[in-house]
């Protein structure tokens, strides 16, 4: 009855729960134990978060504007906003007049005729 194969699930069952106690007592333990405001260490990591994948949106649309702007349509989509959402959270017209000129260039110089 000892060698049966039930018997040898109880055991391997049981030794799983005992390893897996004994190692969430270990981090359970290694917690700081007071003065943490986890509401506070939350915010701060999800400011972090969200800074760092802005910044890193920003760089990726630096280097080519058409596909961010393809990707930033996509995303509203994607998140089911309507063209009026996507104004107000600032996706959509987002460029002044005056970035939609050119960009001056000098004054050209007439090159003599070659004849």
């Amino acid at each position: 009855m000892i060698d049966s194969p039930v018997h040898r699930a109880n055991v391997i069952s049981m030794m799983f729960l005992l390893r897996s106690l004994f190692w969430l007592s270990l981090v359970y333990f290694a917690l700081p134990l007071g003065g943490v405001d986890l509401a506070l260490e939350w915010n701060k990591a999800k400011a972090t978060a969200t800074e760092t994948a802005a910044q890193s949106a920003q760089d990726w649309c630096v280097k080519d504007l058409v596909a961010c702007a393809k990707n930033a349509s996509e995303a509203a989509d994607l998140l089911g906003l309507t063209p009026k959402e996507q104004a107000k959270n600032g996706i959509q017209d987002t460029l002044r007049p005056t970035d939609l000129q050119p960009a001056w260039r000098g004054h050209e110089k007439a090159k003599p005729a070659r004849g």
